[in-house]
């Protein structure tokens, strides 16, 4: 099932777009597009427009596989431009919903933690930050993505 559903720009003039795709439009839509208005404005991203699907396991897994040559689900990709202009379309994320439910427990975390943690990553490999490795120590964007999720205080679930 398919559901789209539009957000009113913020006052920094961002647009979101979530929609889901192959699962049950989850009820916190609304919720997850507040919470990363306020992730755009904590990065001073102003005048963009985000794109993210909610998915399952099959779709994932196929564009894992199309676009990283990897053929298994991973719970985030973006799809944005390495070099983001400073207005426009910032990028898409696509996060498998059910993947981030299961691996939650793994990480000691809630589902709610573990979905507001995979949409911060996404948003910002659309804003150009990279990491090497998954080691929070040595990598200056999961720190920052740790900093971003202590400062955002709205729920998703």
């Amino acid at each position: 099932m398919t559901t789209r559903r539009d957000s009113v720009p913020s006052g920094s003039g961002n647009t979101v777009e979530v929609r889901a795709e192959s699962i049950e439009p989850p009820s916190w839509i609304g919720n997850l597009e507040q919470f990363i208005q306020h992730v755009l404005r904590l990065l001073d991203l102003r005048e963009r427009e985000v794109s993210v699907l909610l998915t399952d396991d099959a779709v994932m897994q196929d564009l894992n596989r199309r676009y990283r040559g990897i053929d298994e689900p991973t719970d985030v990709l973006s799809f944005g431009d390495d070099t983001p202009a400073p207005r426009g379309p910032l990028g898409d994320i696509v996060i498998d919903v059910p993947l981030v439910r299961r691996r939650a427990p793994e990480f000691g975390v809630t589902p709610e933690e573990e979905l507001r943690r995979v949409t911060v990553h996404g948003i910002l490999h659309l804003a150009g930050y990279h990491h090497e490795s998954n080691d929070p120590d040595q990598e200056h964007m999961l720190q920052l993505q740790e900093d971003l999720l202590k400062q955002v205080e709205e729920r998703l679930l």
